[in-house]
């Protein structure tokens, strides 16, 4: 079985970036009892029990035991979600996170306060698996030899795709970014990313004029159609598995 799959996707986590407005300072508050309190909210206040302010401009709602994190700046909004398979079905998880939270976001977040102009919408699919060494081995190939070991490594790189609205629309130029990256988190745990994001150029004036539903269907497309197949010879030769 390849070493990355489906099945130990271990987080999924949802971005939205619009034009910078600074009245979001203003509405925080507004937001997060739209997130606890609304009563089609998926959340609530046992989801998210804490509340953080980095500052005024950048605040979360948190569940650090659950790994959960609801943050919102002024030019962002950003969701997420730990699975916990042991105590849901993994595809039950991310069907929820899918239909339930990101509509929610979108629906009651976004459009009900009219947060507009989306320059773009970003989704992270990250698995977490086990090795020995990988931030070694390739600096071992890159240093000739000088470097066989690392404690602490990240591997990054992307590539950009047309898509097909700026195919066939003139006035169209958006573009999506396939992000990956192979990150090390403890001495024999690594988590690997893939940041599907899709680029509006020009910006998107409303959220709602856009199938969001489509972008999550091609997201996991690319993971399961070529993300899969790049990666895990790329694992394979880096990770001594344990």
């Amino acid at each position: 079985m390849p070493i990355v799959n489906r099945d130990n996707i271990s987080k999924l986590t949802c971005g939205i970036r619009y034009e910078k407005t600074f009245r979001i300072s203003d509405i925080a508050g507004s937001l997060f009892d739209t997130v606890l309190h609304h009563r089609s909210s998926p959340f609530g206040t046992e989801f998210f029990p804490r509340y953080q302010e980095l500052n005024s401009q950048d605040r979360a709602l948190i569940n650090s035991e659950r790994g959960y994190y609801f943050r919102i700046t002024t030019s962002d909004v950003i969701f997420q979600y730990t699975l916990h398979p042991e105590k849901q079905d993994l595809s039950d998880e991310i069907e929820w996170f899918k239909n339930d939270a990101s509509q929610f976001i979108i629906n009651e977040i976004l459009e009900k306060n009219s947060i507009k102009n989306i320059m773009r919408f970003g989704f992270m699919i990250t698995h977490e698996i086990d090795g020995e060494n990988l931030g070694g081995n390739v600096l071992d190939q890159l240093t000739n030899g000088e470097i066989r070991n690392a404690d602490q490594f990240t591997f990054r790189f992307g590539n950009k795709d047309t898509t097909k609205e700026a195919l066939i629309r003139r006035d169209v130029n958006d573009y999506i970014n396939k992000i990956t990256t192979i990150k090390q988190i403890t001495e024999s745990k690594y988590e690997v990313t893939l940041d599907f994001q899709y680029y509006f150029s020009p910006e998107l004036t409303s959220i709602k004029d856009w199938n969001t539903e489509s972008f999550y269907t091609k997201a996991f497309y690319s993971l399961d159609n070529s993300f899969y197949d790049m990666i895990n010879p790329l694992v394979s030769k880096l990770v001594e598995t344990v």
